[in-house]
């Protein structure tokens, strides 16, 4: 059987966004800030992935805000176009960086939801020299509503291993979790196996 596409389902606009100053964008979440109705910012879509930058950093985690009604990108963050509206994140091992997701929430995640200003949360699992060791950690970052970064965190677990973020969430909070090696009585397992791992971030 063939069905003909619903006219309140076309697309009402395309707008190619050059993420970063490389090549292979590659984005990976996106999400929606509609929770304070009447704003300007309720239109914004945020769109977190990868961008290759080059031999020296490789991929890196980049994160853009885009202004739903006409593609272009939110006002407060700059003009589309590398530096102006984008936002790049290379680990200190300037290797691959990769994010696994992205949410978006109003002025305080603990009081305030009604409205006030935008901030953008992403996670992601990033390359991290701990030790002379070169090793997979959970990163987190915070950005302002003008793209400022607001808070970063990096988690090296104690086995000073790969650290790999899977998913995140926000509720009051910043929720992250990934897996990490299994280290118990500060012995590290002689096999691969990996734990569980939830990261609680409160501003």
């Amino acid at each position: 059987m063939t069905t003909s596409p619903n006219d309140d389902a076309a697309i009402r606009w395309d707008n190619p966004i050059f993420a970063g100053p490389g090549s292979h964008d590659r984005p990976v979440d996106i999400t929606l800030g509609t929770n304070f109705v009447g704003s300007p910012s309720a239109n914004v879509i945020g769109i977190t992935g990868r961008s290759y930058a080059g031999p020296a950093t490789k991929y890196d985690i980049v994160t853009v805000l885009i202004e739903a009604g006409t593609g272009n990108l939110w006002s407060v963050w700059g003009n589309v176009g590398w530096g102006k509206g984008a936002r790049s994140f290379d680990g200190t091992a300037h290797s691959n960086d990769r994010p696994v997701g992205l949410d978006l929430h109003w002025t305080n995640l603990l009081h305030d939801e009604s409205g006030g200003d935008l901030f953008v949360v992403v996670a992601g699992t990033t390359r991290s020299v701990n030790n002379s060791q070169t090793n997979d950690d959970i990163w987190t970052i915070e950005y302002e509503p003008n793209g400022d970064v607001r808070w970063e965190q990096v988690y090296n677990g104690p086995a000073n291993g790969d650290d790999v973020a899977t998913a995140m969430t926000l509720f009051g909070g910043v929720f992250v979790c990934g897996y990490t090696p299994h280290y118990v009585g500060g012995d590290m397992a002689a096999t691969s196996d990996t734990d569980y791992i939830a990261l609680a971030y409160y501003d």
